[in-house]
């Protein structure tokens, strides 16, 4: 994809976020996946979505889910800055679920499903984000320095496509926009700096946002969402 680069430096090295826990599940918080799936309904063209430190690989495969239940045929790239988590995604190894029972077959995610997703190695305090209509980057930001806080964001903000989204998880935020509003030192203050929420009817779960700043300049975006929250949505599978 265009825009994305490893950082061949971190090969091999050890690194404090390699100590996380690679910990997740299929379509984690249910209520923001369904938030994501009406907006995706409702977007014309394929979505590239990028899955940050995607962990053991069921949020990148969630994704490309998602895209299909959506009739998207948008693909999903998804980075870890660990070789093992690396490899296991590649192979699609999966214990099946009740959520996803049609998509893991034998113990691996259907072929049509694999070919969606790339994996690669990256580091989320060097990597150069892959150009997106939404990046998923979730519970990782208290893992970060402020100052790779900022970086990632800006990143993340420069590299989303016109009206993209970032995706936060429930240690990223408080559980609704209201709150998040209330009480918004609780965010990361990269984030607010280059994000706002969308509307808590857009998204009731409260970890969709989109970028406050334009790419090339510090003046606030006003553009119509490419996703558009505004739109009538669907009812969800």
């Amino acid at each position: 994809m265009a825009g994305y680069q490893r950082n061949p430096s971190t090969r091999g090295k050890v690194h404090a976020m390699s100590d996380l826990n690679h910990t997740t599940d299929w379509f984690r918080t249910p209520r923001m996946w369904m938030s994501l799936l009406r907006l995706i309904r409702h977007h014309p063209g394929p979505l590239n979505i990028w899955s940050g430190a995607y962990s053991t690989g069921e949020e990148a495969y969630s994704a490309a889910i998602l895209l299909d239940l959506a009739g998207n045929a948008g693909r999903v790239i998804a980075t870890d800055l660990s070789p093992d988590v690396v490899e296991h995604g590649r192979a699609g190894l999966y214990t099946a679920a009740p959520s996803v029972e049609n998509y893991v077959v034998d113990g691996q995610v259907a072929q049509r499903i694999r070919d969606r997703v790339t994996f690669e190695e990256a580091d989320l305090r060097t990597v150069r984000p892959p150009a997106c209509d939404i990046a998923l980057v979730r519970n990782v930001w208290l893992y970060l320095a402020v100052h790779e806080q900022h970086r990632l964001a800006e990143a993340i903000a420069r590299t989303l496509r016109p009206g993209g989204l970032l995706v936060l998880g429930g240690a990223d935020t408080f559980p609704t926009v209201e709150a998040a509003r209330r009480r918004r030192e609780r965010i990361p203050i990269a984030i607010t700096r280059y994000f706002r929420p969308l509307p808590s009817k857009s998204d009731p779960a409260g970890m969709l946002w989109t970028p406050e700043r334009s790419a090339s300049s510090k003046a606030p975006v006003h553009v119509r969402p490419r996703i558009d929250p505004t739109a009538p949505k669907g009812t969800p599978e």
